[in-house]
């Protein structure tokens, strides 16, 4: 009996450990997040200095700094970098399990995060998880939209479960599930000069008014690049940063659009406009990316919309790209 009662106490001993061990990564992946103790503090509702002595004792037993201390925040150390994605994939293999216990049988229920840019969203997403909820009316899709960077940090912590990105090399931690070509076409209206030709040049384009994104942007960039390769410029009447807002705007002055979707995709945004084919080479080699955290399990709902997306973008998942370490290095 004594031996027992010994056993008893070892064992809630070490669940105490746990427990405790599991707060420290609790409040570490909150600093981690929120680059800030006091903003962590306020988030779950503890004292910061309660905080502060769980990370301390956090990196006493791991013998290891796990944040640089900076006098506008706390910044994770290359150590810290390290635990913080593990414990990310813990977290989500987690949820994960949960969620395919959940779903042995047949996909019931389930929610996608999915991070994408804005033009992608507007003229090919929303379609795409249409025709996947047809199917499966009960599975949850949350979108965010921002741009690429962001899109990798939203994978990279969890906060998102698929990247869309453009034309982009993500970080080595991410891997690429396939990569489809989405080439830059110019829209147009029907009775544009140029609407009677399926190809034309760049220089033939630049000829014409121009809604353009903002310098900011992946588009712009491959735009920029294709035009100092050709010795040309252009000088928008419009920008933004909004495709939407270039969308309706090309569409109430008729003036020319460069768009990675053709008249295919863009889902009467453009009523009866036409897409012409640009002939460079820069433009035409333009792609998407679509990413998931490296080594991470995901539930079985995440991976059902991947194959929906596979087909829809590229025809057949045989079709898809096997290339797909081409933007990860």
């Amino acid at each position: 009996m004594q031996q027992f009662h010994k056993c008893v106490s070892i064992i809630a001993i070490k669940a105490k450990v746990d427990e405790m061990q599991h707060l420290a990564l609790r409040y570490f992946q909150e600093v981690a997040r929120t680059g800030s103790i006091t903003e962590a503090s306020l988030q779950l509702n503890v004292s910061a200095s309660a905080i502060s002595r769980q990370i301390t004792k956090l990196e006493q037993d791991l013998n290891v700094a796990l944040f640089e201390r900076r006098p506008r925040g706390m910044v994770l150390s290359q150590a810290g970098e390290l635990l913080s994605l593990h414990v990310t994939r813990l977290t989500l293999d987690t949820e994960r399990a949960l969620a395919d216990v959940k779903e042995m049988h047949e996909i019931q229920r389930g929610i996608v995060k999915i991070a994408t840019y804005e033009g992608f969203s507007i003229l090919v997403l929303a379609e795409i998880i249409a025709q996947f909820q047809q199917q499966f009316p009960s599975v949850e899709i949350q979108v965010w939209v921002g741009n690429s960077i962001d899109i990798c940090q939203r994978i990279s912590n969890g906060q998102s479960d698929i990247g869309i990105v453009y034309s982009y090399a993500a970080p080595s931690h991410l891997q690429a599930e396939f990569i489809t070509k989405r080439p830059i076409y110019v829209l147009m209206p029907p009775d544009h000069p140029l609407a009677q030709y399926e190809e034309v040049t760049l220089a033939e384009a630049v000829q014409y008014p121009f809604a353009l994104p903002d310098t900011d942007r992946t588009q712009r960039h491959l735009i920029n690049t294709a035009l100092a390769s050709t010795g040309l410029s252009i000088d928008p009447v419009f920008s933004s940063n909004s495709m939407a807002t270039l969308l309706t705007y090309a569409q109430k002055t008729g003036c020319l659009l460069f768009s990675s979707s053709d008249m295919r995709e863009t889902n009467g945004f453009l009523t009866n406009a036409k897409s012409v084919k640009i002939d460079n080479p820069i433009l035409q080699s333009s792609v998407a990316q679509v990413i998931t955290m490296k080594k991470r399990q995901l539930p079985v709902s995440v991976k059902a919309f991947l194959d929906c997306l596979n087909k829809m973008m590229n025809g057949s998942p045989e079709q898809s790209s096997k290339d797909t370490n081409t933007l990860s290095q």
